[in-house]
């Protein structure tokens, strides 16, 4: 299973689905937290977009690139 946000480049979703099979593909929406911290917080939007990985509990295993 591959986790994509929702800005990655066409060409590596391809890959990715070649590789891996559309069904293994998740794609989210890299602005899901972004958009729920005011701009002060700015330095750390970064950081908790992260935290969407903890969310992920159906799998063993999360990997993030």
């Amino acid at each position: 299973m591959a986790i994509v946000v929702n800005n990655t480049k066409q060409e590596n979703i391809d890959i990715l689905t070649t590789w891996l099979g559309k069904e293994n593909i998740k794609i989210v929406s890299n602005s899901y937290i972004k958009d729920r911290i005011s701009s002060k917080q700015g330095l750390w939007k970064g950081v908790f977009g992260k935290l969407h990985y903890f969310n992920l509990t159906e799998f063993d295993k999360v990997i993030s690139l």
